[in-house]
């Protein structure tokens, strides 16, 4: 009974344990910035918390920055890349591969080697599926918003 309530939990047992690593990684902060004083006033746990809380939250901003450079700039070349230049070449390339192909018979039967291989190519690729992906992209951006959001709510409260 307890694995199963383990298992049927175990999201939010994740969100809490992981909030826990946040709430021990951030307490030397926590404590600095309760330590602080300004005249005789002293700020409050939940505001340093709150604090330390952003602070985490910009060091992941900070991290995903130094990546959103490369993964633009990877952008930019693949924008840049001259599609009828490599057309040509795949298709050049292509017709000597099918000059080779035409002395063998992959079918097995009187079907010519273009159709067999775009029948072939039609089955691996499924348009329909492009339409799952991105659901399953968007799908997991907002599990991911909902997780952030609850883990650091739970680390404000540790």
């Amino acid at each position: 009974m307890l694995l199963l309530s383990i298992w049927y939990f175990r999201t939010i047992i994740a969100y809490v344990l992981v909030a826990a690593i946040l709430s021990f990684a951030g307490s030397p902060l926590t404590k600095l910035i309760q330590r602080i004083r300004i005249k005789k006033w002293a700020p409050p746990s939940w505001l340093a918390a709150a604090l330390t809380l952003v602070v985490f939250i910009n060091l992941i901003f900070l991290f995903f920055s130094l990546f959103a450079p490369l993964i633009a700039e990877e952008a930019k070349v693949l924008a840049q890349l001259d599609l009828a230049q490599t057309t040509q070449t795949i298709e050049g390339e292509l017709a000597k591969t099918e000059e080779w192909l035409s002395q063998f018979n992959l079918s097995g039967d009187e079907q010519s080697n273009n159709d067999f291989l775009l029948n072939k190519v039609k089955g691996l690729i499924d348009f329909s599926q492009i339409s799952q992906a991105f659901n399953n992209i968007f799908s997991l951006l907002g599990n991911a918003f909902i997780a952030v959001f609850s883990i650091l709510f739970i680390a404000f409260f540790f």
